[in-house]
């Protein structure tokens, strides 16, 4: 029943399906709460209730739905905290509260870790340090603590997480060097480390995500050069990197990307001149504003089409 725009609340009476293993309302203009009766659902595998406008807490009865592999509440307008117990779901994938107005700590010591392959915490305001067994979380394939207010560094543990396709950690108070340890996420193919304290440089090996489509690390203070790999990443798509203090010179090895529609190196202090190999097809926008690069504009750019 998604995207039907059904309105008001969900009727009480619905919790008393109890043979229900499938129950998905997503996208419509659902109100009102949860009701703790969800609990006793114990044949739900699937509780897809994201982008409606629900409200009040997450019942911390969903942790007694024990067949639950599926749990999509994003998009609301739920508060309170994440309830810890949701870590018990043994049969728990998917994980997805992001996009409402939550807080507290996330969730820690799943009690199946090797199960779950998605997890979305963005769009809170949650906080705390990021927990340190989330490295157990083996078999994940995306992991987002986006815009929120977690602090601290990210913790290294996290170069266990190899099957990671999608790493959002940007848009918090976290600090440290460059999380060098992103460079073993080679099925990678979105990374965000955009909007924090993060200092240092980008490692010469970034070039080994070579299915990388998009690398958000702007506003930092990361310095340094941009490493000659960057030109491996021949499906980049999304390249902000402005707002930092990177020098040196573009790398001319960036060369033909074609599918790069946004290369934006603006307010750093980088120098020399724009590479005449640059050949960006798809390109968007172009910005290498506030710089101190030198020399004309080369025809390979000033050509390219669909730019702003």
């Amino acid at each position: 029943m998604d995207s039907n725009t059904l309105y008001g609340a969900i009727p009480e009476l619905f919790y008393t399906l109890q043979n229900l293993s499938y129950i998905s309302l997503e996208y419509n203009d659902l109100d009102g709460t949860i009701s703790n009766s969800v609990g006793s659902l114990g044949n739900l595998a699937t509780l897809n209730l994201g982008d409606n406008f629900l409200s009040g807490t997450i019942p911390d009865a969903i942790a007694n739905i024990s067949n639950l592999n599926y749990l999509h509440l994003g998009g609301n307008e739920l508060q309170g905290t994440i309830p810890s117990k949701l870590a018990l779901l043994s049969k728990l994938q998917h994980l997805d509260v992001g996009y409402n107005k939550l807080t507290g700590s996330v969730p820690v010591n799943y009690v199946n870790a090797a199960n779950i392959i998605h997890v979305d915490f963005g769009y809170n305001d949650l906080e705390g340090q990021l927990p340190e067994q989330y490295s157990d979380l083996i078999n994940i394939q995306r992991l987002s603590f986006y815009s929120n207010q977690f602090t601290g560094t990210v913790p290294p543990a996290y170069q266990a997480l190899t099957q990671l396709t999608t790493f959002f950690v940007g848009k918090n108070k976290l600090y440290g060097t460059f999380p060098s340890f992103i460079t073993t996420f080679v099925k990678a193919t979105s990374i965000d480390i955009s909007f924090c304290n993060f200092n240092g440089t980008i490692p010469n090996n970034i070039g080994d995500l070579t299915v990388l489509q998009s690398f958000y690390a702007l506003n930092n203070m990361f310095s340094g050069t941009i490493p000659n790999s960057i030109g491996n990443l021949n499906y980049l798509y999304l390249f902000p990197i402005q707002n930092n203090r990177l020098t040196g010179t573009i790398p001319a090895t960036l060369a033909y990307k074609p599918y790069l529609a946004y290369f934006q190196l603006n307010n750093n202090l980088l120098t020399g001149t724009i590479p005449t190999t640059l050949n960006f097809p798809s390109l968007y926008i172009f910005d290498v504003s506030y710089n101190s690069l030198e020399g004309s504009i080369p025809e390979s750019v000033a050509s390219m089409t669909g730019m702003v």
